[in-house]
């Protein structure tokens, strides 16, 4: 996957109810205002693996290649976490990450126990290193919150969404 393309659009501050009301000021319109709250995301970035349970690792001390199996010997699951204070649901976060970039983040993902991976012709003397758990998605955006007094709020944040469970391995 590649991030989303840069479109200065995207940086735009979205219509906010109450007209020409700024951050951190009242609105000029008289009267109370509709409390609302909404996300507006901003990008989505790469990919990025939470394991569950240790990592293995296996040595070939051989002369030639060979193959090895690593097998999960724990499940969990893992959701979406985040940083920054969101003003909505989380369910409404991913659904707004979803629709604006075409992704498939979902609200959590469970890597479940005894499931292998075979890696092929490994070099001799080399350690192949093996890590099961859930790969997923970074994004950003900010969370609006408009009180009933006018006074809008906003909070940056920057999450991770699960995609899909599977292995990450790598050797040294």
């Amino acid at each position: 996957m590649t991030d989303a393309p840069t479109d200065p659009a995207l940086d735009v501050e979205p219509d906010l109810p109450g007209g020409d009301c700024k951050p951190g000021q009242k609105c000029p319109a008289a009267g109370d205002c509709d409390e609302s709250k909404w996300f507006k995301p901003a990008s989505l970035g790469g990919q990025y693996h939470k394991g569950i349970g240790p990592s293995q690792s296996n040595y070939n001390g051989s002369r030639e290649k060979e193959d090895m199996d690593f097998t999960a010997e724990v499940s969990g699951t893992v959701g979406v976490s985040y940083s920054g204070e969101i003003t909505t649901k989380i369910s409404d976060v991913v659904t707004e990450v979803n629709m604006k970039f075409g992704a498939s983040i979902s609200m959590s993902m469970t890597a479940k126990l005894g499931n292998t991976v075979h890696v092929r012709d490994v070099p001799p003397h080399r350690t192949v290193h093996a890590q099961y758990g859930v790969w997923r998605r970074k994004f950003t955006g900010t969370a609006y919150w408009q009180h009933h007094t006018c006074y809008l709020t906003k909070n940056k944040v920057t999450g991770y969404g699960p995609l899909h469970v599977g292995w990450y391995t790598w050797d040294s």
